[in-house]
């Protein structure tokens, strides 16, 4: 917007808002890393997106508990398409026992185990 109302007429106005603004987003706190909560295990997203065998052992350790405490598994992923792989390696994880879950788009990557669907 600043840009534009610069190409239109560059006036004190206009500069006085672009140096607000300037200082404003200098004076905001950068974003703190996500903090995995009880039962979540956040995914690499360089490991996720190249299906890397590392995220597998991930997934079978979370797939394992989730059948021995028979909770739900709620996967957060960046996209639908990436969420079914999820679910698939969690499924190849523990043969003959149905992985109950949802999965739900959102950032970071992560499954989360609990009790019942949120």
């Amino acid at each position: 917007m600043i840009s534009y109302a610069r190409g239109i007429d560059n006036n004190a106005v206009v500069q006085d808002a672009e140096q607000t603004l300037r200082k404003q987003a200098a004076s905001v706190p950068p974003a703190k890393p996500y903090q995995a909560g009880e039962g979540e295990v956040v995914l690499d997203s360089k490991l996720l997106q190249a299906k890397d065998p590392q995220i597998n052992s991930q997934l079978a350790g979370v797939a394992q508990k989730a059948k021995q405490t028979d909770q739900f598994v709620l996967i957060i992923a960046r996209s639908d398409a990436e969420g079914r792989w999820v679910y698939q390696q969690l499924r190849n994880a523990v043969p003959g026992y149905l992985v109950r879950g949802d999965i739900r788009i959102g950032q970071p990557a992560r499954v989360k185990l609990v009790k019942s669907l949120e």
